[in-house]
């Protein structure tokens, strides 16, 4: 069967030419967890900024960028091209918006928002094990 998307032709799929494919892992997972704890919201929350990208965001992307492995303080941007920003943050997010510069300004504005109180407050919530030293940029 054929739809205007796929194409089957010699038993060989055929994609159009403007599809792009991701390499996703368990970032769609450790997306969901983001979620469901409100990581986003909470760091929102504490930090009102009116950058393109906002705090929770760039949290949660270096959360996803530290599970795979990753220095999460050291080229987020690079990391991101590979990603499929639409599918991990709910939006279309330009790689270039996880630059070192925005990554480093969003810390220091958790910093002085107190993040450390934050963290006690929350150590033992949902709160991963690890977050605490990811949001100190110690990690």
């Amino acid at each position: 069967m054929e739809n205007e998307h796929i194409s089957k032709h010699n038993n060989q799929l055929s994609l159009p030419s403007d599809m792009v494919s991701f390499r996703v892992d368990h970032l769609p997972v450790v997306t969901a967890f983001i979620r469901k704890i409100g990581i986003v919201e909470t760091i929102n929350s504490l930090v009102d900024s009116q950058r393109h990208t906002d705090p929770g965001t760039i949290v949660s992307a270096m959360i996803l960028n530290t599970l795979c492995g990753r220095s999460p303080l050291y080229h987020l941007e690079q990391f991101f091209f590979e990603q499929d920003t639409e599918l991990l943050f709910g939006k279309n997010i330009q790689p270039e918006r996880f630059n070192d510069d925005i990554v480093g300004r969003t810390l220091d504005d958790l910093q002085q928002k107190g993040i450390e109180s934050f963290i006690q407050r929350h150590k033992s919530s949902s709160l991963p094990a690890h977050a605490g030293e990811l949001l100190r940029g110690s990690f």
